[in-house]
Parts: structure tokens; C-alpha cells; sequence
């Protein structure tokens, strides 16, 4: 028993807000799929919005965690090893400590270093360059002499 479009608009005509319950069943359909929607967007807006930034928020966070957690366990996975490593650093430290010289040898080495300056300075004060002609006496005299060993 199919019905006619006409039919169907003729349903929402005359009808009067005093007496919802009285109105044929299209209209009634139509009222209540209009309530779902409009609850569903102001519900959108004032509830679910908010919760869906938050809940995009914790999986960002979530993520962030697991990460650190990964990062955490593997570094707990060889924190034995990384102790062992750190205590064979620290025996080399104090080895290579052991080998610096004291503080009296570190004054020796100051003063034989002064004292190597001030020898180096004594010659350095005496040097002087050397004219052509004394260059040239100097090369003739160490030239090996022609016909003779």
C-alpha cells in the first residue's frame, strides 16, 4: 500500500504544536530525527569537542611516554655494562694521575725551563747574519779542491 508523495506533504499541514501526540507518524518521525540532530550537534560543541582535543592530547602524550619507556628500558638493559665501563675509566683516570709529576718535580721542570730560556736568549743576543762576502769565503773554503782528495 503505497502512498503517494502528496500524501506525505499533506500529513504536515494543520498540525498544531498544542498536540504533538495526535500528529500522523511522518510528522512525529520528523520531529524526533530534528531533536536527534540538533542534541547531536550541541552536544558536539559543548561535550564531545572538548573531550576529542583532550583524548588527541593524552595520544600525543601517550606516544611521548611509550618513548621515554623504550628509551628507559634500553638504558637499564645496559646500565651493567655502562658500569663496568665507567669503573674502567675511572681506573685509567687514576692511573694516568698516578704517572702526572709532582708538585716538586713540576718546579724543577719550571726553573730548567727558565734557565733553558735565559741560555737560549744568551745565544740568541750573539747570532748575526753573515755579509756576502763572508757566505762566499765560507763556501770556497768547505768546496772540495779539483785534483785533490
Amino acid at each position: 500500500m503505497a502512498t503517494a508523495p502528496n500524501n506525505w506533504i499533506a500529513q504536515f499541514r494543520g498540525l498544531s504544536m498544542d498536540n504533538v501526540g495526535s500528529w500522523p507518524m511522518l510528522p512525529k518521525l520528523g520531529l524526533w530525527v530534528a531533536v536527534v540532530i540538533v542534541c547531536a550537534i550541541v552536544g558536539w560543541f559543548v561535550v564531545w569537542n572538548d573531550q576529542l582535543n583532550q583524548l588527541d592530547q593524552l595520544k600525543q602524550q601517550e606516544s611521548t611516554l611509550k618513548d621515554q619507556y623504550k628509551l628507559k628500558i634500553q638504558q637499564a638493559i645496559n646500565l651493567e655494562e655502562l658500569r663496568r665501563q665507567k669503573e674502567q675509566v675511572n681506573q685509567s683516570v687514576v692511573t694516568l694521575e698516578k704517572q702526572l709529576p709532582s708538585t716538586a718535580e713540576n718546579n724543577l721542570n719550571v726553573q730548567t725551563i727558565k734557565s733553558s730560556q735565559l741560555s737560549l736568549d744568551a745565544v740568541a743576543k750573539t747570532f748575526r747574519y753573515l755579509d756576502e762576502d763572508e757566505v762566499s769565503a765560507q763556501r770556497k773554503a768547505r768546496a772540495p779542491k779539483a785534483g785533490g782528495k
